[in-house]
C-alpha cells in the first residue's frame, strides 16, 4: 500500500480471502481503495469456474472483495503490480456507452468493532449499478459529485 498510486495492494483477511485495493496516494503515504465489486463483462465462464458455481446471471460472481479476487485470480501475486498499463490485471476507462456514474456515499459494512467510524459513509458505489454491491449496511445514502474525496 506505499508504493505509488495505481499499484495493487492485495492482502490476505481473516485467514481465508484475498482483497485489492487500488493505491491512491503518494509513494510513502499509505492510501488506497478497496475494490468491492465490479460489473463482469466478458469471461464470466472462466470466473464460474474460478469461484467453483453454477450458471446464472453472474451478479454474485464479483460481488464483495473476497469473491471478487477469487473470481478473478488475484492473490499475493498480484500485490503491487501496477494496473494503469496494458497487463493482465488493470484498471480500464468506461464503455463510452455507459451513462456517467452517479457516485453514492454508503455506511461501512462489517466493521461493527470500529464503534463511531463504522457508520462513516467511506464506501463509494455507482448508484445506477449499485444492485452489484453488497447490499447489507445500506442505511442512509449521501450522493457526491465524482471530484469528491473525503
Amino acid at each position: 500500500m506505499w508504493l505509488a498510486g495505481g499499484h495493487a495492494y492485495v492482502f490476505f483477511t481473516y485467514g481465508m480471502h484475498w482483497c485489492v485495493n487500488v493505491v491512491s496516494g503518494h509513494e510513502g503515504s499509505g492510501e488506497a481503495v478497496l475494490i468491492r465489486a465490479l460489473q463482469p463483462l466478458e469471461g464470466l465462464d472462466r470466473m464460474r469456474l474460478a469461484r467453483g458455481v453454477e450458471a446464472g446471471s453472474g451478479r454474485d460472481l464479483c460481488r464483495g472483495p473476497a469473491r471478487l479476487c477469487q473470481a478473478l485470480g488475484i492473490d499475493r501475486a498480484c500485490d503491487g503490480r501496477w494496473l494503469l498499463g496494458d497487463g493482465p490485471l488493470r484498471l480500464e476507462a468506461p464503455e463510452p456507452t455507459l451513462a456517467p456514474p452517479i457516485i453514492e456515499r454508503r455506511p461501512r459494512v462489517g466493521v461493527a468493532y470500529a464503534g463511531a467510524w463504522a457508520g462513516r459513509h467511506w464506501r463509494f458505489c455507482d448508484a445506477l449499478r449499485s444492485s452489484l454491491v453488497s447490499l447489507s449496511g445500506r442505511g442512509p445514502v449521501t450522493f457526491v459529485q465524482s471530484s469528491e474525496t473525503s
